[in-house]
């Protein structure tokens, strides 16, 4: 019986394609076909015939029916044909139309497709978008549909991944430092394929449109789930509910295809304004219900965008999403500026809403949470904010390396003594900035700054290039620049209270400002005289040469002098520890309220500060007869364990003899000291720690500093003698 159905399914399937495929012949008379419609320099030449793709995929899924029918072919197979029946015609097309390609990578990208559905043959959802997207690239350029266009968005990237390799040089844990490099290496491939189609298609409001609604119809998926089915891993995961309760929440945290809520509420945050700019400029050409369908429709969207970041029950997501929305206003201008009015009473209101106001009310907690007092939520970020500022205190140059803040965590943990809930999970400082300064230091954090700065200036600029009463192009692109500098400055806020997640959503801004400002200076050219324009497109030209050829300068000496001249040298580690117990230990067990010093959270630090005090060192050194310039040459550290109550001295030297006297001499100073003074504490014998003297790697600051001020006076020198060429 089940076979007899199968295969009237597929004959019905078949008869019904060959109807709609005969739809409009007339018997006796051929089809007259229209006369073709010029082709412009950007269309493919390859034509989509509806009425042949329903053909193809008719047929293939009914072959698949009637084999199934036969049992040689299970359901999923079935399934599975009948999928790449419906996406072949598609992707044959999006191969050959550039921009279609792009929007496909974007929503893949969006719907975080790649993590959620099975790979094949090695490839997921994600590797196989970019390669499409790639692939319509160089075939758009091959054919000449394409030309290749210069963005100031390429070289910030370049700036930033350059800034990333000098702080692998200081990498406590280098296999991690490098797999983080080539992580960020992947996502800033995303973001020139992006960017680059974005420019060279300028087809960048098709583009973002479509990913406003998707963005739109997963946040409506999680409506669903909240009022209908409450499932943990609703529709095939792209609605997510990680937890179903948290302080202050009225609702379940929802996350979207995404694995935490509040990295789902940074990047719906991101939208939030494209689709408010959306909403004032639609219908624009329409009139009549269209006009009116566009308007609601856009209006509806970031409505559904916004009440998407208050499901994430995330903070620091509302936050975000206010002071954007704030800004929008502002900035927008006319009559919605003076909705701004209305600010003071929306925001004493706002805390009214359930969820909203017990969820903000929380961070009220902030101050007890430095005393591990309150939300354990809280109190954890804090003790791992105090930890990245214990990092870049001690290492504010380069860092500690790039992902490489988890492996310094417990080196650096004896101030908080608060471990994570999770002991297995990764260590983050829940603060981008802060994170990005104890990985990178200085140097990490000002490459970050100048390549998301950078983004925000391209958009910056397009805003200012754009006048507002100039003509309608010019007024579109001015409206989604501010949207895209409103939508960055969301993000950046939100960050303060997350680390790096997700960077290919944020691309999507970031190679978005690099194609409105290439828009808005194109815009602002054309209305120029043609002498006029051409001197101008003359000077750009000459001014991009000279930065990509002074960046290339610079990029090559500190590459050949990276190779050349060795920036690390490996030197000798010697640590020394001594245990910190009770001066009237009573029993054989000890007091185990005495023995509780990890409780007493002032106890350990104080310790260690007063055994770091110059004055040990100085002594440790003149009983080994040391000379002035050889202590300077003796690095020396100490610090308290976080899970034990030991004190731990480092000496790191050239010379295996000075490591070793030096960390012992510091400890035994220390706690000759320690121990003379009134006390309820002291020291006990210090301790060689296994597995004894060991190499490990130290940067050579006066060559890594020599190499870039060579580098960059190069790269001066060449950028002045392009630009006068």
């Amino acid at each position: 019986m089940t076979s007899v159905v199968f295969v009237v399914s597929g004959v019905t399937v078949l008869v019904v394609v060959a109807l709609a495929l005969a739809r409009g012949r007339r018997t006796g008379r051929p089809e007259q076909s229209p006369a073709p419609a010029p082709v412009s320099p950007r269309t493919p030449r390859t034509a989509f015939n509806p009425r042949l793709y329903a053909f193809e995929v008719g047929l293939v899924i009914a072959t698949a029916i009637i084999a199934a029918a036969f049992g040689t072919l299970s359901l999923n197979g079935v399934l599975i044909l009948s999928a790449v029946a419906l996406a072949t015609p598609i992707l044959l097309r999006a191969l050959l139309t550039p921009w279609l390609a792009l929007l496909i990578l974007v929503l893949v990208e969006l719907s975080n497709a790649g993590a959620l559905l099975p790979g094949f043959a090695g490839l997921n959802a994600y590797t196989g978008a970019l390669a499409l997207a790639t692939a319509a690239l160089v075939l758009g350029l091959v054919r000449g549909e394409l030309r290749p266009v210069w963005s100031p968005l390429y070289l910030l990237a370049g700036i930033f991944l350059v800034t990333q390799l000098v702080t692998l040089l200081a990498a406590v844990d280098t296999p991690v430092g490098l797999a983080d490099i080539t992580e960020t290496v992947k996502d800033l491939i995303f973001l020139l394929v992006v960017t680059a189609l974005l420019i060279m298609t300028r087809r960048h409001d098709r583009v973002l449109a479509g990913a406003v609604i998707f963005m739109t119809l997963l946040t409506g998926l999680t409506f669903v789930n909240e009022l209908a089915l409450r499932d943990p891993y609703a529709f095939f995961g792209f609605s997510q509910i990680p937890l179903d309760f948290d302080t202050g929440t009225t609702t379940s945290r929802h996350s979207g295809p995404q694995a935490d809520p509040n990295f789902w509420a940074r990047s719906i945050v991101l939208f939030v304004p494209f689709a408010l700019s959306l909403w004032i400029a639609a219908g624009a050409g329409h009139r009549g219900n269209l006009r009116w369908l566009l308007r609601w429709g856009w209006a509806l969207a970031a409505v559904v965008l916004a009440t998407g970041v208050y499901l994430t029950q995330s903070r620091g997501g509302m936050l975000a999403l206010l002071l954007a929305v704030l800004l929008w206003l502002l900035l927008a201008g006319g009559r919605y500026r003076r909705l701004l009015l209305l600010s003071p009473v929306a925001l004493l209101l706002i805390p009214l809403v359930p969820g909203v106001g017990s969820r903000l009310a929380t961070l009220q907690g902030l101050g007890g949470a430095r005393s591990a007092v309150g939300e354990y939520s809280l109190v954890e970020r804090v003790a791992l904010q105090e930890v990245g500022l214990s990092i870049v205190a001690a290492n504010p140059a380069i860092g500690v390396g790039p992902g490489n803040f988890g492996s310094a965590f417990l080196d650096y943990n004896a101030e908080s003594f608060v471990q994570p809930r999770v002991q297995d999970d990764p260590y983050f400082a829940h603060n981008l900035y802060l994170e990005l300064a104890a990985e990178g230091g200085v140097v990490g954090l000002t490459g970050w700054l100048v390549f998301y700065g950078g983004a925000v200036l391209l958009a910056t600029r397009a805003v200012l290039v754009s006048p507002g009463g100039g003509t309608a192009p010019m007024v579109h692109t001015r409206r989604l620049a501010l949207s895209t500098v409103i939508a960055l400055v969301g993000w950046g806020t939100a960050s303060i209270f997350l680390h790096m997640a997700h960077f290919r959503v944020l691309a999507l801004a970031l190679a978005l400002a690099a194609a409105l400002d290439l828009e808005a200076r194109s815009n602002a050219v054309a209305t120029l005289p043609a002498v006029a324009r051409e001197t101008a497109l003359r000077a750009s030209r000459r001014r991009r040469r000279a930065w990509v050829t002074a960046v290339a300068a610079w990029g090559a000496v500190v590459g050949v002098g990276a190779v050349t001249v060795g920036l690390r040298e490996s030197v000798w580690q010697t640590r020394h520890t001594a245990l910190v117990l009770p001066v009237d230990d009573t029993g054989a067990g000890g007091n185990a309220y005495e023995l509780d010093l990890l409780s007493r959270r002032p106890m350990m630090p104080t310790l260690a500060a007063i055994i770091a005090s110059p004055r040990f060192a100085i002594e440790a050194s003149e009983r080994l007869g040391l000379a002035p310039e050889e202590r300077g040459a003796v690095d020396v550290g100490v610090r308290a364990s976080p899970q034990s109550t030991a004190v731990i001295v480092t000496a790191t030297s050239a010379d295996v003899r000075l490591s070793d006297g030096m960390s012992r001499g510091v400890l035994e100073s220390g706690r000759s000291y320690v121990n003379g003074l009134d006390r309820a504490y002291g020291l006990g014998p210090a301790a060689s720690s296994e597995p004894g003297p060991i190499l490990v790697p130290r940067i050579r600051w006066g060559a890594l500093l020599a190499l870039l001020g060579i580098a960059t006076a190069a790269a001066l020198l060449v950028h002045r003698a392009v630009s006068r060429g």
